[in-house]
């Protein structure tokens, strides 16, 4: 018998309907495992194996905080209702059919080393779950790469250490307990003071005014003289100005608009928070379960370079989205990992959001292969009473891609200019410097990558936790709650470490070496302990002034405006490790952080 493991029910039930449409399915409690012939289809629902500390490691204790972190970390079933029904098989051949990522590895391998240890395994690598892909897949079986999935096991490792030592530190200490803990996280830490660090700019800055003169011609175009901060100076440039003005030089040229590059994870988060208004976890949701459904390629990628067969699918499309024809597509970063998100099939049965993502990939897709929109720029000076006046603007000659795809071309339409041009209008106009705006989601997703902060798999799941712990509010523009900035000024007065992206840049290399069989998982975790030991001993010697810079402000409101409710003995649920895991049992970690 030939057993594949699949990591999602959906995703199983389309590579069943692709593969073996005439398979049969039963459900064996919550699980559903698909048979045709002699192979088995069985989906994980992520990871069915998860890790913890020893049960006697669930009481939170300032006194057990050094024990906890030498604490061994164990494996435990978390699924048993799946790990019943792969024990119960007895396949001759197990096909590893999960993410192609390292967490899809690691939850695959995982099965692997625990149930079927003395059974060949291999692997299945595919990008899409499109007829052909698995086809290709199956038909190119290699093994499974054991230090990819050992990368993401180190993360795993770490991330607990790491945000249980320390989120039980600072929240013992500042005496939040039970629903009300303070969660440290490894990459969560550093987003929230990209949050807090841009609203400092902001209540720090100053801005400035400037002055100038704006002038309306006939025909309606619109100049400017150049800005003073003397307004004075500005009023004289008013008074000189006259009812014409000569043409000093007039000038234009074409220019191109250039199509986008193809959508890897980051772009298309941003795209659908700033074009359809969804969070970067709900975009990334719609956008698994269109992938699992089988119309879009795998949407968890850094490249923007298509592979050769993106041109058939694009044509497949162009007649449906009204394009008369295609070219050669755009391409930025190319990686070795997955191709850029794209559609592989037409939209049948789709709606609401699932079709609003649907539509905003396929319009990337189709615009990267569209022609580059193209517009005459014009430029003028003008000179009136000896004052210089500047025109910009110019007319579209081509849309281009951006028929196709939500872009706006902001051109003030100026005619060709010679001689001399009436003045129709003239005032003293003012502006001001402006602050740096608070990010938007889909702007701190961008800012995450730039940084390195967090993967393609996590960055959503971090903006997400930031809301859920109180530290951030806002959905179109984010800023820190009193309780977020109260935690960051603690932090970055005794560890300012903990802030910096630069702690996400050194694991990212560390699973990169392990990844490569160049670093092993024992010798970083030995490291991050020696850390860790640093860093409560940094908290357990400045526990009162945490106590009071926590509770500043919000000593009888807690972060979301809710009356606090008093600290007395802590539920089952917070007197273990459980309460900040945050997830259930049947959810697949994305390397989700404390």
């Amino acid at each position: 018998m030939r057993l594949i493991l699949m990591e999602k029910p959906l995703a199983a039930k389309t590579l069943v309907s692709q593969l073996f449409p005439s398979a049969s399915m039963e459900r064996r409690g919550r699980v559903p495992v698909f048979r045709y012939n002699d192979t088995v289809v069985v989906p994980l629902s992520g990871h069915i194996i998860d890790v913890d500390f020893p049960e006697e490691f669930g009481r939170w204790s300032l006194k057990h905080l050094y024990e906890l972190i030498e604490a061994p970390i164990r494996e435990k079933i978390v699924r048993w209702d799946i790990y019943s029904v792969l024990r119960g098989l007895k396949p001759s051949l197990v096909i590893i059919a999960t993410d192609a990522d390292r967490e899809g590895e690691a939850i695959g391998l995982e099965v692997v080393k625990k149930i079927y240890k003395n059974i060949p395994a291999y692997r299945a690598w595919f990008s899409s779950l499109s007829k052909e892909e698995l086809e290709r897949a199956f038909s190119n079986l290699g093994k499974p790469r054991e230090n990819l999935a050992e990368a993401a096991f180190a993360r795993r490792d770490v991330d607990l250490l790491w945000g249980a030592t320390l989120t039980r530190a600072i929240s013992l200490v500042s005496n939040r307990r039970g629903r009300d803990f303070l969660s440290i996280g490894r990459v969560q830490t550093p987003t929230l003071a990209l949050v807090v660090e841009r609203e400092l700019q902001i209540r720090s800055f100053k801005p400035e005014t400037f002055y100038y003169v704006k002038v309306t011609f006939d025909g309606g175009f619109v100049g400017t003289t150049e800005r003073t901060k003397k307004k004075e100076e500005a009023e004289l440039w008013l008074h000189s100005i006259t009812n014409r003005a000569k043409v000093v030089s007039f000038n234009k040229k074409k220019e191109s608009i250039p199509r986008p590059k193809p959508f890897d994870t980051t772009t298309f988060l941003s795209e659908a928070n700033r074009l359809l208004g969804l969070s970067p976890s709900k975009a990334m949701a719609l956008a698994e379960e269109l992938y699992m459904m089988g119309y879009i390629t795998y949407p968890r990628t850094d490249n923007q370079t298509y592979p050769p067969e993106a041109k058939r699918y694009a044509s497949m499309l162009k007649t449906l989205y009204g394009i008369e024809e295609i070219y050669q597509p755009s391409k930025g970063r190319k990686t070795e990992d997955h191709p850029p998100i794209y559609p592989v099939k037409p939209p049948t049965n789709l709606k609401d959001d699932l079709l609003r993502v649907y539509d905003l990939i396929a319009r990337r897709f189709l615009a990267t292969f569209y022609r580059d929109g193209i517009v005459e720029r014009r430029e003028a000076i003008l000179s009136s009473g000896g004052i210089e006046i500047r025109v910009s603007g110019g007319i579209v000659l081509d849309r281009g891609w951006t028929k196709i795809y939500p872009r706006r071309i902001e051109l003030q339409r100026v005619p060709e200019l010679t001689g001399e041009v009436a003045i129709r209008e003239k005032a003293l106009s003012t502006s001001k410097t402006t602050p740096p705006p608070r990010y938007s989601p889909g702007d701190l997703v961008k800012e995450m990558e730039r940084l390195g902060l967090g993967t393609k798999s996590t960055r959503q799941d971090i903006i997400s936790k930031l809301y859920k712990r109180g530290y951030i509010e806002g959905r179109k523009r984010i800023k820190p709650t009193k309780l977020g900035e109260n935690l960051y000024n603690i932090l970055n007065a005794l560890i300012p470490y903990l802030l910096s992206p630069e702690i996400t840049a050194n694991l990212e290399r560390e699973m990169d070496l392990i990844e490569r069989g160049k670093r092993r998982r024992e010798d970083v975790l030995k490291e991050t302990r020696k850390i860790l030991k640093e860093y409560v001993d940094i908290i357990l010697s400045n526990s009162q002034r945490i106590k009071e810079v926590v509770w500043h402000d919000i000593r009888d409101e807690d972060s979301a405006g809710q009356k606090k409710k008093p600290v007395g003995k802590r539920s089952r649920a917070s007197r273990t490790f459980k309460t900040f895991k945050g997830k259930k049992a049947s959810s697949r970690r994305k390397n989700k952080e404390l």
